[in-house]
């Protein structure tokens, strides 16, 4: 974890202090509330965390994946969704980071305030309301930094795994399936294994990119590939 060394805003001091006066002064439902926006936004840290991780790794095995002049559109449609999902990642970290420290800040002065003024202080507390209106704003962003699919067919009828890069190039068309966030490899083996499907297309409803069976084959290989040779590096490091 990168994110302020992995610390948790539960954990910190001011926030804990914060909770203690409030269960101390009958104000458990409130508490129980500040607790519940500390704990959502340590929860996006870890899946941001998370999510970082899965990129790179996209990007090392990309990277890694042999030259062939078969795949190097898909390797090349690839990357630059992985280039794209990796600055919305940045942007939704940077995000909560404000998130946090909005937080921190908040409780700290409601703390100082009520060491001062007293009880009438806490009623600041109101104040984390609009917190967690931005928190469920980050959270519709974390959904859309992932790769997501759905079914559609060609002009021949055919159907393809429908793979879109960002909820935009989705909404240029709609296939009327059921969509799901999923990571570039479960999409590639799950094309291989769905018969009725001829492949994968990369953004059908704009500058598409194909890739048939044949060459999620070589991409598939292209990953095992890398995924052999760093555990092997890892046993001979161990």
């Amino acid at each position: 974890m990168d994110m302020e060394a992995g610390k948790t805003l539960t954990n910190e001091e001011v926030i804990r202090e914060l909770l203690d006066l409030l269960k101390k002064n009958a104000m458990k439902e409130q508490a129980n509330d500040v607790f519940e926006i500390c704990s959502y936004v340590d929860g996006l840290e870890k899946k941001i965390d998370s999510m970082t991780e899965e990129l790179t790794n996209m990007q090392n095995q990309i990277k890694e994946m042999q030259e062939d002049t078969l795949v190097n559109n898909a390797k090349k449609a690839l990357s630059e969704a992985q280039e794209r999902l990796n600055t919305r990642c940045e942007q939704i970290k940077s995000q909560v980071l404000e998130v946090k420290e909005h937080v921190r800040s908040t409780a700290k002065g409601i703390v100082e305030e009520a060491k001062e003024k007293g009880r009438a202080a806490l009623y600041r507390v109101s104040e984390f309301l609009g917190i967690k209106k931005r928190l469920l704003d980050i959270r519709e962003n974390v959904r859309d930094v992932r790769l997501k699919i759905e079914t559609v067919k060609d002009a021949d009828e055919k159907e393809w795994i429908g793979v879109f890069t960002s909820s935009e190039e989705m909404h240029k068309g709609s296939a009327g399936n059921v969509q799901m966030n999923q990571s570039i490899e479960s999409i590639l083996r799950l094309a291989l294994k769905w018969e009725q499907v001829n492949g994968i297309v990369i953004n059908p409803f704009g500058k598409y990119i194909q890739m048939t069976k044949k060459m999620i084959e070589l991409l598939i290989n292209g990953y095992e590939h890398y995924e052999n040779e760093r555990k092997s590096k890892d046993d001979e490091n161990n």
